[in-house]
């Protein structure tokens, strides 16, 4: 098996540019998956059948990896590499077999799952139908839970419009 290796080259300037914190932030956050057992990391993984497949399935990891890096880095309140708009286009771009009226869900479900192990990204990379399946799936029960807690407190305002005072006494 090949050796985990990083290397990150920065030219320096003195003058704070703030997407250089913004990428090594990003960078640093793909070091530690790298480093976590149980991302389980492998550099020596083998992906298609053939140099055109492989450059695809590599591609579409990039995108998956980076996507969820930038996703933890938004709910850890720092400021991501690239927007979360930016990276469903990018999404986009590389799953174009995924229908146009899923594609959305699809990609807030991946948005808002925490965390991948490589063989996960790995699969999802290869099968356009596995990404589909899993995070659309999530996508939808978390808008059935979205909609049920805005109906949920619909039902609320209306009680306490129509059933309590409209003035209560001043203590």
């Amino acid at each position: 098996k090949g050796l985990k290796g990083v290397e990150i080259k920065l030219i320096t300037s003195r003058s704070y540019e703030p997407e250089k914190t913004r990428y090594c932030r990003h960078e640093l956050l793909h070091i530690s998956d790298m480093l976590d057992p149980v991302f389980g990391y492998d550099p020596d993984t083998k992906v298609g059948q053939n140099p055109g497949e492989e450059t695809l399935i590599l591609q579409r990891y990039r995108v998956l990896w980076s996507l969820t890096v930038d996703s933890r880095l938004t709910v850890a309140g720092k400021e991501p590499m690239l927007r979360k708009e930016d990276r469903f286009k990018e999404f986009r771009s590389w799953y174009r077999k995924i229908p146009a009226p899923q594609l959305k869900s699809v990609f807030e479900g991946l948005w808002q799952t925490s965390f991948f192990t490589h063989s996960e990204l790995i699969e999802m990379a290869s099968d356009t139908l596995r990404v589909m399946g899993s995070k659309l799936e999530l996508a939808r029960s978390t808008a059935i839970e979205a909609e049920r807690m805005t109906r949920e407190l619909e039902i609320a305002h209306e009680i306490q419009a129509n059933i309590l005072p409209h003035e209560h006494p001043r203590g």
